[in-house]
């Protein structure tokens, strides 16, 4: 197994799986891309700047023109398999439910430069399977959490070291949620030569039922905190949203997304429909929820420590 890294990267785990570890960059041009593929059965592409305020040029950069170099690389190379890691942030803001036959036709505000990205590097690769008549499996997680996670696990951190919690209905909705362990299952499934050829789509949205106040409750107690929700109207969380849009507020870290998608993720149910990997793949998630959760808190537990009531 063949792993291209950024030179400044923390790759130690990577080191213990034993890994052959490229530095480079997906910026360096086809050739040189295919030249790392060399004997490879199969190719991987799951890198991408996220939500962190790039301009939309440099997001195309990386994300869109980074994804067509990578697999037009692979088709070059002879290697006949690939799997894309997406984002269902691809479908824009919409009613579920939302399945793989869902038109990619909701606008996407300027701002949403991540989604933006995503949805266009899928049109790309597509367009290169097809071309190159390669078999190629995009994949759609939602939100990710787990071991490493360098987005949404360091703010569950931050949130649940307040003296209070405060959950948009409670949180009691189900959240579109994928722990990476199970995320990697699907993408290892979605490997399997037996699985089918042409291009594909599935969406990861959803590995166990989970809602935000039974993440926190767990996370919480691992750490050693005490969890103390309040309830919060969603309606309330939805106007508020509204206004924070409108006078150009953002979330820290996390610029390309609207508040009221934000909002709208937080309080109502998962609407992405994860049974196509279930039926047509055999996806069977093989880590169960609560030792997902177990993962994930030994590993804040190790990378952040402890929090502390006040």
């Amino acid at each position: 197994m063949r792993a291209l890294c950024r030179v400044d990267s923390d790759t130690s785990h990577l080191s213990q799986l034993g890994c052959e570890l490229v530095p480079g960059s997906l910026e360096e041009g086809e050739r040189l891309l295919g030249s790392y593929m060399e004997g490879a059965k199969a190719v991987i592409h799951s890198a991408a700047l996220m939500y962190t305020g790039f301009s939309w040029s440099r997001m195309h950069q990386v994300n869109v023109e980074g994804t067509a170099s990578v697999l037009r690389a692979a088709a070059a190379t002879g290697v006949g398999r690939s799997v894309y890691v997406s984002s269902v942030a691809v479908y824009g803001d919409r009613d579920g439910p939302i399945d793989e036959e869902a038109e990619l036709s909701v606008p996407l505000v300027e701002s949403e430069t991540y989604a933006r990205s995503k949805r266009e590097a899928e049109l790309q690769a597509g367009k290169i399977s097809r071309d190159a008549g390669i078999e190629l499996t995009v994949l759609r997680p939602a939100a990710v959490y787990g071991e490493r996670d360098r987005v949404f696990v360091p703010r569950l951190v931050r949130f649940l070291g307040r003296r209070i919690h405060p959950l948009p209905g409670g949180g009691r909705t189900r959240l579109a949620a994928v722990y990476a362990g199970n995320l990697a299952h699907a993408v290892v499934t979605a490997l399997d030569p037996s699985s089918g050829g042409g291009c594909r789509l599935y969406n990861v949205a959803e590995d166990h039922t989970l809602t935000l106040a039974g993440l926190c409750r767990s996370l919480a107690g691992q750490l050693g905190t005490t969890f103390r929700p309040i309830s919060v109207p969603s309606p309330l969380i939805m106007g508020l949203s509204a206004i924070g849009d409108a006078v150009g507020l953002r979330i820290p870290e996390a610029e390309g997304v609207s508040l009221q998608r934000a909002a709208r993720l937080a309080v109502r149910q998962n609407p992405y429909d994860s049974s196509r990997i279930r039926r047509e793949l055999g996806w069977k998630p093989p880590i169960a929820l609560e030792e997902a959760l177990r993962r994930t808190g030994s590993w804040i537990l190790a990378s952040y420590g402890g929090s502390s009531d006040s």
